[in-house]
């Protein structure tokens, strides 16, 4: 049960990283139409220019929530079943395996410009 789930969570994290270090690194500024404009030099010098709406700098919210109850669970699965934890006196565990999450969406696949600083 766990081939894929482990895997699927390992390739999700890279778009993880990517969306909030995108958002923790960035400027923020008003943009048009009730957009968001997110501005950051990546450390290869690359100018990024991201326009996102509330409802997608909350999707990166929500899915780094949801992989990290995904994680969570997929662990205790692992010590319950695969470790023997629900196997050990006084142990009341009891967990399905977690359904797997759809991948997150990278914040930079709505970059509207993209450009070198050097």
């Amino acid at each position: 049960m766990i081939l894929g789930k482990d895997r699927h969570f390992v390739e999700a994290t890279g778009t993880l990283i990517d969306n909030r270090n995108l958002l923790m690194h960035s400027v923020v500024a008003a943009g048009r139409n009730n957009m968001s404009n997110l501005y950051r030099t990546s450390r290869a010098g690359e100018m990024q220019t991201v326009e996102a709406t509330t409802d997608q700098i909350r999707g990166v919210a929500d899915d780094l929530h949801r992989y990290f109850s995904f994680a969570r669970t997929l662990a205790n699965c692992i010590a319950a079943k695969i470790d023997g934890a629900d196997r050990k006196t006084g142990a009341f565990a009891y967990l399905d395996w977690p359904d797997k999450p759809r991948s997150p969406i990278p914040l930079l696949a709505w970059s509207s410009s993209s450009s070198s600083t050097h």
